[in-house]
């Protein structure tokens, strides 16, 4: 879609502080219908996660987002992120999850060896009410 028209709005990307207030930094992604399941939302958080280690040296960052957002918890766990299971929680309900630059620089550090990519370092998950990356526009 961006490739054939690059003037069409396909969703945004994000790297702020968590609920505008920190102290943690949060990765967010909401993506229109057309650009879903096309690589976009992957491609534009790892870039930003590049960002935010890399340049801005955070020492994590967290993604919360629907549990039953199967694209999205994908996307994270791609990404490197990971969530330990938690408690059963209500119908839509997020997790967070979350990836520690040192688990980053491994995975990096693998990757540029031509090898695998080390495991990412074990996360937390936390269940909010809050809206998560990787849902729908509201309308």
């Amino acid at each position: 879609a961006c490739h054939e028209r690059p003037e069409e709005f396909l969703g945004w990307v994000l790297l702020i502080p968590e609920d505008a207030e920190g102290p943690e930094v949060e990765l967010g992604w909401r993506l229109t219908g057309p650009a879903r399941g096309r690589g976009h939302a992957g491609e534009a958080a790892a870039a930003l996660v590049e960002h935010g280690f890399a340049t801005l040296h955070l020492p994590r960052i967290v993604a919360e987002v629907y549990r039953a957002n199967a694209a999205s918890n994908a996307v994270a766990r791609r990404l490197g992120f990971r969530a330990l299971p938690g408690p059963d929680r209500p119908k839509g309900a997020t997790s967070v999850w979350t990836l520690g630059r040192a688990a980053w620089l491994d995975r990096r550090r693998g990757a540029a060896a031509g090898g695998a990519e080390s495991p990412p370092a074990a996360a937390s998950v936390v269940s909010t009410g809050r809206r998560a990356a990787g849902t729908p526009p509201q309308t």
